[in-house]
């Protein structure tokens, strides 16, 4: 029932990778596990957010739909280092001093994102089929930026949000709720090589654990009341002016220049509370697939995304377009009602198969030659304040490209760009008055065993320096109605305004 580690075990586990492990060293887990009867995803991690003594931490976790996601709940802390994307230019910061010799922290004459390969490629782990797909691995975001890393699409936005454009942590320490076996697992996994005293290691590491239990422990969450607060939302662009430059995307679809394209608004405001209770309300007022709090670098990443971008499991590479959206409704007859109004809307409709080509496309270019299909075709999915039609597109991995390859491939996402791709974000450069950054691109991981997890940046709040802003949007086709477009980007961002209003926010903008 329990599987803690042994040092028995430990050398079992390093004699049956002996190869792996000479090659190049690896990452080896230790485990301490007891029974999470007593303890929440919410109360350990804030116990370790609210630590001095930890810093950089996120918490990921599944309260609907997507099969395996809500199996655990995942708790990351102290990255042994940090990765960041500014001005097309990488930084490397280590974290861990033992990794100053691993790693070359000065950045060279590589591409941001052939550096991030090649770091990923440089790490491995050892992972028992007993455990949790991600024990060691860059959880984080690139955001939607970062296509300009590849792509020729010049600035031509405001740039106003001075955060990077894309921030991971490497992280080997976590904590894992087992949501179906009612564990919680402390997992470190110390990166082990043939020099190695794999005695000491295992001894170093049970002893890091104990103490990192005995603070969780020793720090239980403080209770919380959700207090309502008005709010003060800032938009980047008025009503009017947001119906003007769907106006001008139909002009450019009427044209021939693109058959679609996703335009957003954004909304800040002033926020001094703690930033954890914005997490603790969304997960209950809009539970999704992906519910993620990232804390790195002094930025706070708050979400809870419905839609997958990319995943990549036993070389299996899959995405979810998801496109067409209706409010629920206040019955269950009105919500059927809605279900099927929104199927039977040909607007909605033709958007969504559009996506799904996009997505096929988009994984052939990766994938093996033939093994791309539909494994799923225009369902509806429901959530808390809107449903989405939504299909599953799967295909093999090709050898010859990496994970962050496929990331890549299906970077941005069509849902939050349009087609065809450069020249919808052209487009959406040219209209729109300010920076994306994290909206529009991915949250997620790629752990050390080539798998990876990617949803897309929507329904998220980004809070840096009391500065919080979130962002929606809405898909524009050639008979798309500019007032309804408007209300579809306001539906999206009820959740997230509701979440930071019972979050106790101040009364303020900036």
């Amino acid at each position: 029932m329990i599987q803690s580690t042994t040092l028995e075990s430990f050398h079992s586990l390093l004699t049956e990778n002996q190869d792996k492990i000479k090659e190049n060293g690896a990452f080896v887990p230790v485990i301490i596990e007891h029974l999470a009867d007593m303890e929440t995803p919410v109360s350990v991690y804030n116990a370790v957010y609210s630590n001095e003594k930890i810093s950089n931490s996120f918490i990921l976790e599944s309260a609907e739909g997507i099969g395996q996601n809500a199996l655990y709940s995942f708790i990351g802390f102290n990255p042994f280092l940090l990765f960041k994307i500014e001005d097309d230019q990488y930084q490397i910061e280590i974290k861990s001093p033992e990794f100053k010799d691993r790693v070359n922290s000065t950045a060279g004459t590589e591409k941001p994102l052939d550096a991030l390969k090649n770091i990923l490629a440089s790490f491995s782990v050892v992972h028992p089929e007993n455990l949790p797909r991600l024990i060691s691995g860059a959880v984080g975001y690139l955001g939607y930026d970062t296509i300009r890393l590849l792509e020729e699409i010049p600035f031509k936005v405001t740039r106003d949000q001075q955060i990077p454009q894309g921030l991971l942590g490497f992280f080997n320490s976590f904590i894992i709720f087992d949501n179906i076996r009612k564990t919680i697992m402390y997992v470190h996994a110390p990166l082990i090589d043939s020099k190695s005293d794999a005695d000491a290691v295992f001894k170093k590491a049970v002893q890091y654990l104990e103490s990192v239990k005995d603070l969780v422990e020793q720090n239980k969450a403080a209770s919380f009341i959700p207090n309502k607060q008005s709010v003060e939302w800032k938009s980047n662009m008025e009503k009017s002016g947001y119906e003007n430059i769907v106006n001008k995307a139909k002009e450019y679809i009427a044209a021939g220049d693109i058959f679609q394209v996703v335009l957003s608004q954004r909304f800040s405001t002033k926020y001094e509370g703690d930033p954890f209770n914005i997490y603790r309300v969304l997960r209950i007022v809009n539970p999704s697939p992906y519910l993620y709090f990232i804390n790195l670098d002094e930025l706070d990443i708050i979400g809870s995304s419905p839609e997958l971008l990319v995943r990549i499991e036993n070389n299996i590479v899959s995405t979810r377009p998801i496109a067409g959206t209706r409010p629920r409704g206040h019955s269950s007859t009105e919500d059927n009602e809605l279900e099927q109004e929104l199927l039977q809307d040909k607007k909605e409709l033709a958007e969504h198969l559009m996506l799904v080509d996009l997505g096929r496309n988009d994984l052939g270019k990766v994938c093996s030659f033939g093994s791309v299909h539909v494994s799923r075709m225009m369902k509806v999915e429901k959530y808390s304040h809107v449903m989405h039609i939504v299909s599953d597109v799967t295909g093999n991995l090709n050898k010859s490209y990496s994970p962050v390859d496929a990331l890549y491939a299906t970077f941005p996402a069509g849902t939050l760009s349009g087609a065809p791709k450069i020249r919808a974000m052209e487009i959406i450069d040219e209209l729109e008055p300010t920076e994306r950054a994290v909206y529009g691109g991915a949250i997620g991981y790629f752990d050390f065993s080539g798998n990876m997890d990617w949803c897309i940046a929507i329904r998220t709040v980004v809070l840096k320096d009391s500065v919080l802003t979130i962002q929606s949007g809405a898909g524009i086709v050639a008979d798309s109605v500019p007032e309804n477009e408007f209300q579809e980007t306001m539906n999206k961002a009820q959740a997230l305004k509701t979440a930071v209003e019972w979050a106790g926010a101040t009364n303020q903008t900036k």
